[in-house]
This record gives C-alpha cells, structure tokens and sequence, in this order.
C-alpha cells in the first residue's frame, strides 16, 4: 500500500514582526493525502452557487465551504459548542483606555479555535488554527461568513489558499470536488479543460478606509480577467455574490440598478481569453468598493464573485501557478447538503442527551422533583435541530423541538416567539396564536415595568455576569430584583405584529387595528399589518398612517410597507406618487414579482393598457438577469393579448428561467418560480405539476402556493385562490401582493 504523501504546510506562528494579526495567528500545520481524493459537492439552501463539501472532526459530520476568496479556516458556533472548543481571545490592545467597545487592534477581536484534525473524504488537515467570528471580528472575508454562526446550513469555511501545496479541482458538472498532491496539479487542469491562466497572490494587509484602518485577508489566486471591454487583474472570491471592480469604464448603454449607495451594471464578464457571462458588477466610486482596493497594498482591481465563479469548473495547478476555467455547460449538479447538517444537529442532540443523563446520575438533585418535568438534553440543541427542519420544510416536527425548549424555561418569551413562528408555518394557528400571546405577555413582564425599576434590575442582573470589579468601575449599585420579575429579549416586541398578521390570515382584519392602537410604536411589522388591514377595511387613511409609521420605525429600507402605500395612492388615484413607491420598492428587492404585478395593475387601471405593456417592457430592459421583470412582461402581455411581445418574452424568460434551473438543480426555488411562470402563460397543468413537486421536495417553497393563487385567479375561482394565498401569508406573513389581493376578494 502506498504510504500517505505528507505536505508541509506553513508554521503555526511566524515572528511577530511579519505581516499581520492574520499570519500570527492562523494557520495549517500539515496536510496527509494519498493521492487523488474525490468528495461530493453539496448544495446548502442560502449557499447560493458556493462549493461545500462534508467535513468530519472528531467524527462529527459538518458542512465547510470551499473559499478560494482567502486563506482562513473559519468555525462556526455549532463546531465550536459540538466539539467544547476552547476559543482563545487575541489580538486585544495592550492597553485600553476607550471602554469595552474599542478593546481590539485593527482587525477587530480574533478568537482563536485550534483543532488536530479535519477530514474530507481521505484527505486530512491537521494542526488547525482557524477563526471563530464575533460581532467585533473585522475582516473582510470573514464578515459575511460571521453569519453561519449558530445557524443551519454552513457550518464553517476553509480557505483554499490554507492548503498550500494541494491541488484542487471543483467541478459543479460532475458534482464533485478533487484533491491531489502538487505534481498532478496538471492532470487536474487537463481534466478541466477550458482557458487556463497564470495565477498570483496578495498578502494579508492593513488598509485604510478614510481615517481608519481595517485588517485585509489574503487573496490567495488572482488572474487576468476581462470586464466588459477592459482587461483586468481579479481576485476570486465565493463568500461575495457581488462581482467588483474599479477599473471598469461601463459601457454608456449598460443596464444599471442601485440599491443606497451600491449601483451594479450589466456587462460581460469573465477570465481573460475565455468565455464570459453577463454579471451586475459593482463599480468604482461606490461605498461598498471604497475600502476594498488599496493599490499600494493590493495588485487587484476587480473581483469575480461567486454568481460568476459558480457557473464554471475550476482547477488549480500549484508547480505551475495555474488555473483552468471551463463554463459548466449542462446542469450544475450538486447533492442535498441539509442531510449532513441534519446529521450533525441530532448527533449533538443525541449528545447532549447523553450528558443530561449522566448528570443526573451523579447529581440527585438533578432527578428529583425540580426538574422532573423537563425534557433530557439542552435547550441549545432543540432549538438547533429545529431550525434544521424547518430549512426542510418539516414544520410538524420543528414545533415538537421547539415545544422542548420551551419547556425548559417557560418564563423566555422568545422561545414562545419561535414556537408561535413554527407553529404558524405549519397551519396550528390557534396554537401560534396562544404562544404569540404569551410570548406579547412575558415582553410586557419587563418593558412594561416603570424605568425607575427596570433599569436598576437590569443592572442588578448585569452584575451577576459582568463581576464585581467592571461594575464597581462603572458605578454600578445593586438593587434587589423581585423572584416573579424575569428580564426578557426585546425581540419579543415582534409578538404584537405576529397576533396581527393572524387576524389577517383568519379573515380578522377589524381586530388589527386595537392591537396597533395600543403597540403602534414598537415594531414596523405591526404597522405593516395595520396598513394591510386597513386597505382590506378601505380604510386609505389608516392604511397611509400605518405605512408611514412603519416606514419610520424599520431599521433599513422595507419593501411591504412602500408596495402597500404605493397600492394606496393609486386608489386614490396619484399614479405618479404611488410610482415612486413601487419604483423604490423593487430597487430594494428587484425579484419582487408581486410588488410588480401590483404596478402594473394600478397603471393598467389608471393610465389603460398601452402605458401598463409599455412599464414592463422598460423594467424588463432595466433589469435583465432578473425573472420577475420578464414573468411580469409575460403577464402583461397575456392581459394585452399582444402575441409579438408574449412571443419575445417567452423565450427570454424561458432561457433565463433555464439557466435558473441548471445552476440551481439541487434546490426547490426554481421550480416554484417556474410554476409561477407556466401559471402566467396559461400551462395550468404544468405549472400545478411543477408547484407539487417543488412543495414535496420543501413545504418552505411559498413561490408554489403563489403560482396556485395565480392559476386559480385565471381560471376565475375566488376560492381556490384565497387559499392559495393564505398559505403564503404562513410562510410570508406579511407579504404585500398575497395580503392586499386577499383583501381584495
């Protein structure tokens, strides 16, 4: 048998002179493969077009990314807690004099998680010293990856360029991902195919956004690429869907949409010599590029994210410094990665189980009366699995997990928030609606206290966390807490807002309104509800106020509550005002289709036919890339009976529909979009096919029901859809389009 091939990798810790925070602490001791390793690629819902892979430590199983965008290895919290890492804390000020906030050098709080070994497939890396993100870690590749903390789906990422040596080829045609040591670097390039291009690097950095300073990852492959009619230095990068670039004159006539500050333009993008695609890139000047590019630092002006990355095969050659790009011409194919996520999540249910019952066995107070009737394991663990199942669409079993939680602190009011959420989805509504109820009643337990008590308790309670020294510091005296006085989440203030959004759902919008009355200041969804309620009461007036109220209180642009004011306007008959509205509305969400078809509906009525088919053609151009503008031209189209235009928007959204379908095979959303699709053009029967399918495969799929809503408003049955649309506003609660069409029936 031949002997495993041993890669050296880089040390541990280098000189503290050298580079940055990054390479003092971070790294990869060795890497054992015995030659050509092939694993699955797996699909993770809200991965988008990621590469994932199964990685096991200690025999867990868990869900990494590939990232060629930097070289850390990044550990989620599930990792962490499954495993009882230990994080250590660096990268602190030597000393701080500016409070808790500012006690980080530049790159923020790095935690510091160490593990022997991670397995994928045959390969093994060994000596890991990789990031555990907080909310004061402060790098760019890790910021968006700060996410998967806690969360179902990723469970870590391992940055490409940590496995110095390796070759590696990820291949979405196949649905596989290979390893293999450098020297058939090249065999996987030929296997690959396409344009191979010479590759370099840039180091980790500190660069400067204006007066500060932020701590830059390394980019580990760059390479000649073409933007638009410009060639290009790129680096690659998957944890961005956004491609970037600042050396990028856009063509006069390209399409371009902005969000804020952020304006993306339509242009042909791709790696130099080979082919491209058409990608929304970012471009120079915007505030999301500002700090990204330090010339003096960086010798990159553009990157290719992973919208673009994942729709080719890649390879990469370490002896020879290259990399082979080839365009995955058929489908993307991909396994179910939410198996391994789920395996992992009942594993540590499993443990913590386990753990329970042992100590009880040695604590017997532990199985005396005070805590008879709760269940075995850890709250933590429930909660986990239940958020896995609900990512399937296993609503039934995801309240069974999260009725355990509650149980083991009945006093919690967001555990009765998330049940009540769970219990929604899975059509128990008057259980959601008690567990709402409660959830509204345990956040009035402590908001509704007097502040001259409230805020002492708090600091009281803060005390038994914080210690005596930090508190005595600030001041800080303590005050005695009542025993029945519980402090809650503020998130519960969303309790209110849900309640309404049942009435809603129950055909008791008259109720909603007493509810906003009295919380009317406390969450945006409630106003959102409100205003909903009240176009279905023909209240214009309350709908306005409830909007705007809504509008003041979101904590970033919401989508809703402009769609409901814009459908208020054009009742009243302002379509120019109600214009802006929408306009603003699908510039914040461009894949909107029922904000869109709301538009369309009010110029129609307002302006006549000629202005509605003449709308959508405009936002169809504005926005190409996007299935919601051509299904919304297609819809108007049918409602014109112009068969030219039908014809021409049919074979674009079905192309695009189609290239959807390729990349996205593994997923539900497609089809459900598709459905939607064959609904509008009057495929009825396929469009119900693909609605069952898309809903057997996850009952998250809320697209299906929207397409059922749409079938059944064409063949004229009132009915059928008011169901249809009832069953998005449980997966959708407060969805404009399936809130305000229901009102209208």
């Amino acid at each position: 048998m031949r002997p495993p091939l041993l890669l050296a990798l880089m040390a541990l810790s280098l000189p503290a002179a050298a580079g940055t925070p990054l390479d003092r602490y971070v790294g990869v001791d060795t890497l054992q493969i015995p030659g050509t390793v092939e694993v699955p690629l797996l699909a993770v819902p809200g991965a988008d077009l990621r590469p994932c892979v199964e990685v096991r430590i200690d025999d867990h199983p868990y869900v990494f990314a590939l990232e060629p965008g930097h070289d850390l290895v990044v550990f989620g919290d599930n990792v962490v807690s499954d495993l009882e890492l230990e994080a250590k804390k660096r990268n602190h000020k030597f000393l701080n004099l500016m409070g808790e906030d500012a006690a980080w050098r530049v790159g923020g709080e790095l935690d510091i998680v160490s593990v022997d070994a991670m397995r994928i497939g045959d390969l093994t890396i060994e000596g890991v010293q990789g990031l555990n993100p907080t909310p004061n870690t402060r790098i760019d590749a890790v910021a968006s990856d700060a996410a998967l903390s806690g969360s179902p789906g990723i469970d870590g990422v391992i940055g490409l360029g940590a496995l110095e040596g390796l070759a590696w080829a990820i291949l979405p045609s196949e649905g596989v991902v290979r390893f293999a040591p450098a020297d058939q670097g090249g065999k996987l390039l030929g296997e690959v195919g396409g344009t191979a291009v010479e590759a370099s690097a840039s180091p980790s950095a500190i660069v400067k956004f204006g007066k500060q300073k932020e701590l830059r990852s390394a980019s580990p492959y760059l390479v000649p690429a073409r933007f638009a009619d410009k060639d290009v230095t790129a680096a690659l990068a998957f944890y961005t869907q956004a491609d970037l670039s600042t050396a990028v004159g856009f063509p006069d006539k390209a399409p371009v949409a902005g969000v804020g500050d952020i304006y993306r333009h339509w242009i042909e993008v791709g790696v130099k010599g080979g082919p491209t695609v058409e990608a929304w890139v970012v471009g120079k000047g915007d505030y999301a590029l500002a700090a990204t590019v330090d010339e003096a630092r960086y010798p990159f002006d553009g990157v290719l994210g992973g919208n673009v990355l994942g729709r080719y095969d890649l390879a990469y050659d370490p002896a020879a410094h290259k990399l082979a790009f080839a365009l995955v011409e058929g489908e993307r194919k991909a396994e179910g990665g939410m198996s391994v996520v789920r395996d992992a999540a009942e594993q540590a249910l499993k443990a913590a189980i386990e753990k329970s019952k042992e100590d009880a066995d040695q604590d017997d107070a532990a199985s005396g009366d005070e805590g008879a009737d709760k269940p075995e394991g850890d709250p933590g663990a429930y909660a986990r699995l239940a958020k896995v199942l609900d990512k399937q669409g296993h609503f039934d079993e995801a309240v069974e997990n999260l009725q355990k939680v509650v149980a083991f602190d009945e006093d919690k009011c967001e555990s009765w928030l998330n049940l009540g959420e769970m219990q929604r989805k899975a059509g128990k509504f008057a259980d959601a609606r008690a567990s709402f109820t409660k959830a509204a009643e345990l956040y009035e337990s402590w908001y509704g206290l007097p502040d001259d008590q409230r805020i002492p308790y708090g600091k009281s309670l803060d005390l038994q966390e914080k210690g005596g020294i930090e508190a005595a510091l600030l001041g800080w005296t303590r005050a005695e807490v009542p025993e029945d006085v519980k402090r809650q989440d503020a998130s519960c203030q969303e309790a209110y807002g849900q309640i309404a959004a049942l009435d809603l759902l129950e055909d008791r919008a008259g109720e909603v309104g007493a509810i906003y009355d009295a919380h009317m200041d406390l969450d945006p969804w409630l106003a959102v509800a409100r205003g909903h309620a009240a176009l279905a009461l023909d209240d214009g007036q309350g709908a306005q106020e409830a909007y705007r109220q809504a509008i003041l209180h979101e904590t970033e642009p919401l989508v809703e509550p402009r769609v409901g004011l814009a459908v208020r306007y054009a009742r009243e008959g302002d379509i120019d005002k109600a214009g802006e509205l929408f306009a603003k509305a699908v510039d914040e969400d461009p894949d909107d289709l029922g904000a869109r078809f709301l538009w369309l509906d009010a110029v129609r009525e307002q302006q006549g036919q000629d202005a509605a088919l003449k709308l959508a053609l405009e936002q169809m151009n504005a926005m190409p890339g996007h299935a919601a503008p051509l299904i919304a031209l297609v819809r108007e189209a049918r409602i014109a009976g112009d068969d030219k235009v039908m014809g021409k928007a049919r074979k674009r959204a079905e192309k695009l529909l189609g290239e959807e379908a390729r990349l996205h095979a593994a997923m539900v959303g497609p089809k459900g979009l598709e459905a939607i699709y064959r609904a509008e053009v009057g495929e009825l029967d396929r469009a119900a096919a693909l609605a069952d399918e898309a809903l057997e495969g996850n009952a998250r799929c809320w697209r299906s029901w929207f397409a059922r809503a749409e079938a059944a408003r064409a063949q004229g049955d009132a009915a059928a859809e008011a169901d249809a649309l009832k069953h998005v506003l449980q997966l959708k609660p407060f969805d404009a389009y399936a809130a305000i069409r229901l009102g209208e029936l």
